[in-house]
Protein backbone atom coordinates (compact mmCIF):
# COMPACT_ATOMS: atom_id res chain seq x y z
CA UNK A 1 0.00 0.00 0.00
CA UNK A 2 1.45 3.43 -0.91
CA UNK A 3 2.49 5.76 1.85
CA UNK A 4 -0.18 8.36 2.60
CA UNK A 5 -0.34 11.84 4.09
CA UNK A 6 -3.57 13.30 5.44
CA UNK A 7 -3.23 16.75 3.91
CA UNK A 8 -5.38 19.87 4.07
CA UNK A 9 -5.96 21.24 0.58
CA UNK A 10 -8.85 22.42 -1.57
CA UNK A 11 -9.90 21.37 -5.05
CA UNK A 12 -13.01 23.38 -5.86
CA UNK A 13 -11.27 25.90 -8.15
CA UNK A 14 -8.61 23.68 -9.77
CA UNK A 15 -6.09 25.81 -7.91
CA UNK A 16 -2.46 25.35 -8.93
CA UNK A 17 -1.17 25.49 -5.36
CA UNK A 18 -3.43 22.61 -4.35
CA UNK A 19 -2.50 20.62 -7.46
CA UNK A 20 1.18 21.18 -6.69
CA UNK A 21 0.61 19.72 -3.21
CA UNK A 22 -0.71 16.48 -4.68
CA UNK A 23 1.87 16.17 -7.45
CA UNK A 24 4.93 17.05 -5.38
CA UNK A 25 3.93 14.61 -2.65
CA UNK A 26 3.57 11.80 -5.17
CA UNK A 27 6.28 12.47 -7.74
CA UNK A 28 9.05 13.95 -5.60
CA UNK A 29 8.50 12.35 -2.19
CA UNK A 30 6.56 9.16 -2.96
CA UNK A 31 3.44 9.86 -0.88
CA UNK A 32 -0.23 9.81 -1.80
CA UNK A 33 -2.24 12.78 -0.50
CA UNK A 34 -5.51 12.09 1.30
CA UNK A 35 -7.64 15.22 1.37
CA UNK A 36 -8.43 16.11 4.99
CA UNK A 37 -9.68 19.01 7.07
CA UNK A 38 -8.52 21.01 10.09
CA UNK A 39 -9.68 18.42 12.62
CA UNK A 40 -8.04 15.36 11.08
CA UNK A 41 -5.18 16.42 8.79
CA UNK A 42 -1.64 15.60 9.77
CA UNK A 43 0.02 18.19 7.56
CA UNK A 44 -0.40 21.48 5.70
CA UNK A 45 1.89 22.37 2.82
CA UNK A 46 1.44 24.83 -0.06
CA UNK A 47 -1.16 27.55 0.29
CA UNK A 48 -2.49 30.49 2.30
CA UNK A 49 -4.20 28.20 4.79
CA UNK A 50 -2.74 28.65 8.27
CA UNK A 51 -5.58 30.99 9.26
CA UNK A 52 -7.95 28.00 9.28
CA UNK A 53 -6.13 26.72 12.36
CA UNK A 54 -6.53 29.90 14.42
CA UNK A 55 -9.10 30.69 17.10
CA UNK A 56 -9.46 33.49 19.69
CA UNK A 57 -7.47 32.86 22.85
CA UNK A 58 -10.57 33.07 25.04
CA UNK A 59 -12.28 30.18 23.25
CA UNK A 60 -9.44 27.93 22.10
CA UNK A 61 -9.09 26.06 25.41
CA UNK A 62 -12.80 25.26 25.51
CA UNK A 63 -12.58 24.04 21.93
CA UNK A 64 -9.68 21.75 22.78
CA UNK A 65 -11.62 20.28 25.72
CA UNK A 66 -14.68 19.67 23.57
CA UNK A 67 -13.08 17.40 20.97
CA UNK A 68 -11.50 13.92 21.21
CA UNK A 69 -7.80 13.88 22.03
CA UNK A 70 -6.98 12.21 18.71
CA UNK A 71 -8.20 15.40 17.00
CA UNK A 72 -5.45 17.35 18.79
CA UNK A 73 -2.45 15.61 17.26
CA UNK A 74 0.44 17.71 15.97
CA UNK A 75 0.15 19.28 12.51
CA UNK A 76 3.30 19.33 10.38
CA UNK A 77 3.66 22.66 8.55
CA UNK A 78 5.81 22.79 5.41
CA UNK A 79 5.85 26.00 3.42
CA UNK A 80 2.38 27.30 4.29
CA UNK A 81 1.36 30.91 4.86
CA UNK A 82 -1.51 33.18 5.89
CA UNK A 83 -3.84 34.84 3.38
CA UNK A 84 -3.54 38.14 5.29
CA UNK A 85 -2.02 39.29 8.59
CA UNK A 86 -3.86 37.51 11.45
CA UNK A 87 -5.34 39.68 14.18
CA UNK A 88 -3.78 39.67 17.63
CA UNK A 89 -5.27 37.44 20.33
CA UNK A 90 -5.36 34.22 18.30
CA UNK A 91 -3.88 30.79 18.91
CA UNK A 92 -3.49 27.58 16.94
CA UNK A 93 -6.26 25.10 17.70
CA UNK A 94 -3.80 22.20 17.52
CA UNK A 95 -0.08 21.81 18.23
CA UNK A 96 2.09 22.67 15.22
CA UNK A 97 5.53 21.44 14.21
CA UNK A 98 6.90 23.97 11.75
CA UNK A 99 9.42 22.64 9.21
CA UNK A 100 9.13 25.46 6.65
CA UNK A 101 7.07 28.60 6.11
CA UNK A 102 6.36 30.64 2.99
CA UNK A 103 8.22 33.74 4.12
CA UNK A 104 9.32 36.18 6.80
CA UNK A 105 5.87 37.68 7.35
CA UNK A 106 4.35 34.29 8.13
CA UNK A 107 7.33 33.45 10.33
CA UNK A 108 6.95 36.64 12.38
CA UNK A 109 3.23 36.00 12.93
CA UNK A 110 3.86 32.39 13.95
CA UNK A 111 6.57 33.52 16.36
CA UNK A 112 4.13 35.98 17.91
CA UNK A 113 1.39 33.37 18.26
CA UNK A 114 3.67 30.60 19.54
CA UNK A 115 5.73 32.96 21.71
CA UNK A 116 9.02 31.47 20.52
CA UNK A 117 11.65 32.12 17.86
CA UNK A 118 11.66 30.10 14.64
CA UNK A 119 15.12 30.98 13.40
CA UNK A 120 15.89 27.44 12.18
CA UNK A 121 12.76 27.17 10.04
CA UNK A 122 13.24 27.05 6.24
CA UNK A 123 11.60 29.95 4.42
CA UNK A 124 10.19 29.31 0.94
CA UNK A 125 7.04 28.22 -0.87
CA UNK A 126 7.41 24.54 -1.89
CA UNK A 127 5.96 25.45 -5.28
CA UNK A 128 9.57 26.29 -6.09
CA UNK A 129 10.03 22.54 -6.62
CA UNK A 130 7.67 22.61 -9.63
CA UNK A 131 10.57 22.03 -12.01
CA UNK A 132 10.94 18.55 -10.48
CA UNK A 133 7.60 17.53 -12.01
CA UNK A 134 8.65 17.79 -15.66
CA UNK A 135 11.66 16.61 -17.70
CA UNK A 136 14.69 18.88 -17.80
CA UNK A 137 15.70 20.68 -20.97
CA UNK A 138 12.26 21.85 -22.08
CA UNK A 139 12.68 23.82 -25.32
CA UNK A 140 11.65 27.48 -25.34
CA UNK A 141 8.72 28.23 -27.67
CA UNK A 142 7.53 31.65 -26.50
CA UNK A 143 9.23 34.95 -25.75
CA UNK A 144 6.47 36.03 -23.38
CA UNK A 145 3.96 34.10 -21.26
CA UNK A 146 0.94 35.62 -19.51
CA UNK A 147 -0.48 33.68 -16.53
CA UNK A 148 -3.66 35.22 -15.10
CA UNK A 149 -4.96 34.16 -11.68
CA UNK A 150 -8.17 32.17 -12.09
CA UNK A 151 -10.22 35.17 -10.89
CA UNK A 152 -8.65 37.28 -13.67
CA UNK A 153 -8.64 34.81 -16.57
CA UNK A 154 -11.83 36.19 -18.18
CA UNK A 155 -10.52 39.76 -18.21
CA UNK A 156 -10.99 41.14 -21.73
CA UNK A 157 -7.50 42.62 -21.72
CA UNK A 158 -6.03 39.20 -22.51
CA UNK A 159 -7.96 39.05 -25.76
CA UNK A 160 -6.21 42.18 -27.02
CA UNK A 161 -2.62 41.00 -26.57
CA UNK A 162 -0.63 41.19 -29.80
CA UNK A 163 2.89 40.89 -28.39
CA UNK A 164 4.84 38.77 -30.90
CA UNK A 165 5.44 35.14 -29.93
CA UNK A 166 3.41 35.39 -26.73
CA UNK A 167 0.92 33.00 -25.12
CA UNK A 168 -1.77 33.18 -22.43
CA UNK A 169 -1.52 30.22 -20.04
CA UNK A 170 -4.51 28.76 -18.20
CA UNK A 171 -3.55 28.37 -14.53
CA UNK A 172 -6.47 25.94 -14.10
CA UNK A 173 -5.32 23.52 -16.78
CA UNK A 174 -3.63 20.23 -15.88
CA UNK A 175 -0.80 21.17 -13.53
CA UNK A 176 1.96 19.38 -15.47
CA UNK A 177 0.75 20.90 -18.74
CA UNK A 178 0.67 24.35 -17.13
CA UNK A 179 4.17 23.95 -15.68
CA UNK A 180 5.46 22.74 -19.05
CA UNK A 181 3.99 25.71 -20.88
CA UNK A 182 5.49 28.15 -18.37
CA UNK A 183 8.85 26.42 -18.83
CA UNK A 184 8.53 26.98 -22.59
CA UNK A 185 8.52 30.77 -22.05
CA UNK A 186 11.53 33.10 -21.88
CA UNK A 187 9.70 35.60 -19.64
CA UNK A 188 6.51 35.46 -17.57
CA UNK A 189 4.02 38.01 -16.27
CA UNK A 190 1.43 36.67 -13.82
CA UNK A 191 -1.26 37.78 -11.40
CA UNK A 192 -1.10 34.31 -9.82
CA UNK A 193 1.54 33.87 -7.13
CA UNK A 194 2.17 30.30 -8.21
CA UNK A 195 2.53 31.39 -11.82
CA UNK A 196 5.46 33.49 -10.61
CA UNK A 197 6.82 30.77 -8.33
CA UNK A 198 6.80 28.18 -11.12
CA UNK A 199 8.70 30.64 -13.31
CA UNK A 200 11.23 31.12 -10.49
CA UNK A 201 11.60 27.35 -10.29
CA UNK A 202 12.99 27.39 -13.85
CA UNK A 203 14.95 30.63 -13.44
CA UNK A 204 12.61 32.40 -15.86
CA UNK A 205 12.56 36.21 -15.41
CA UNK A 206 9.08 37.24 -14.31
CA UNK A 207 7.06 40.05 -12.82
CA UNK A 208 3.78 40.27 -10.97
CA UNK A 209 0.83 41.60 -12.98
CA UNK A 210 -2.07 43.42 -11.31
CA UNK A 211 -5.26 43.50 -13.35
CA UNK A 212 -7.97 43.60 -10.66
CA UNK A 213 -8.62 43.96 -6.92
CA UNK A 214 -10.01 40.44 -6.74
CA UNK A 215 -6.95 38.64 -5.34
CA UNK A 216 -7.69 37.84 -1.68
CA UNK A 217 -5.19 39.34 0.73
CA UNK A 218 -3.81 41.89 -1.72
CA UNK A 219 -0.02 42.18 -1.59
CA UNK A 220 0.42 40.10 1.57
CA UNK A 221 1.18 36.64 0.17
CA UNK A 222 3.37 38.12 -2.57
CA UNK A 223 5.37 40.18 -0.06
CA UNK A 224 5.64 37.12 2.17
CA UNK A 225 6.97 34.89 -0.62
CA UNK A 226 9.55 37.41 -1.83
CA UNK A 227 10.74 38.09 1.72
CA UNK A 228 12.17 34.55 1.75
CA UNK A 229 14.62 35.76 -0.92
CA UNK A 230 15.48 38.96 0.95
CA UNK A 231 13.34 41.09 -1.37
CA UNK A 232 11.45 43.77 0.57
CA UNK A 233 9.72 45.36 -2.43
CA UNK A 234 8.80 43.10 -5.33
CA UNK A 235 8.39 44.36 -8.88
CA UNK A 236 4.87 44.62 -10.26
CA UNK A 237 3.00 46.11 -13.19
CA UNK A 238 -0.57 47.39 -12.84
CA UNK A 239 -1.97 46.85 -16.33
CA UNK A 240 -5.31 48.53 -15.64
CA UNK A 241 -5.64 51.52 -17.93
CA UNK A 242 -2.45 50.78 -19.85
CA UNK A 243 -1.67 49.22 -23.20
CA UNK A 244 -0.55 45.70 -22.29
CA UNK A 245 1.25 45.44 -25.60
CA UNK A 246 3.61 48.20 -24.48
CA UNK A 247 5.20 45.98 -21.81
CA UNK A 248 8.93 45.75 -22.43
CA UNK A 249 10.18 42.18 -22.18
CA UNK A 250 13.79 43.26 -21.79
CA UNK A 251 12.93 45.34 -18.72
CA UNK A 252 11.44 42.24 -17.06
CA UNK A 253 14.72 40.43 -17.68
CA UNK A 254 16.84 43.35 -16.48
CA UNK A 255 14.87 43.86 -13.25
CA UNK A 256 14.57 40.20 -12.23
CA UNK A 257 16.08 39.84 -8.75
CA UNK A 258 16.15 36.12 -7.89
CA UNK A 259 19.45 34.41 -8.69
CA UNK A 260 19.81 30.79 -9.91
CA UNK A 261 22.12 30.05 -6.99
CA UNK A 262 19.49 31.11 -4.47
CA UNK A 263 16.82 29.02 -6.19
CA UNK A 264 19.07 25.94 -6.02
CA UNK A 265 19.74 26.58 -2.32
CA UNK A 266 16.05 27.05 -1.50
CA UNK A 267 15.12 23.85 -3.35
CA UNK A 268 17.72 21.92 -1.37
CA UNK A 269 16.42 23.33 1.92
CA UNK A 270 12.84 22.46 1.02
CA UNK A 271 13.66 18.86 0.13
CA UNK A 272 15.73 18.38 3.28
CA UNK A 273 12.99 19.87 5.49
CA UNK A 274 10.13 17.72 4.13
CA UNK A 275 8.42 16.30 7.24
CA UNK A 276 7.84 12.71 6.11
CA UNK A 277 10.37 10.06 5.11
Amino acid sequence: MPKQIKLLYFDRHSNMGDALNINLCKSVFGFTSVQSWTDNCEAVFIGSILQFFLMPNETVNEYRKSIPSDKLSTIHVWGSGFISPPEDGLDFIRPVYIHALRGVKTKEKCEYILKKKLDEVVLCDPGLLASELVPSGIVKKYDFGIVPHYVDKKNEVFESITIPNSTVIDIQSDVVECITKIAQCKTIISSSLHGLIVADSFGIPNIRMICSDRIRGGDYKFDDYYSAFGISEHNKIDIRGMDVNSIEIQSIINEYKITPELVVQKKKELIESFPFK
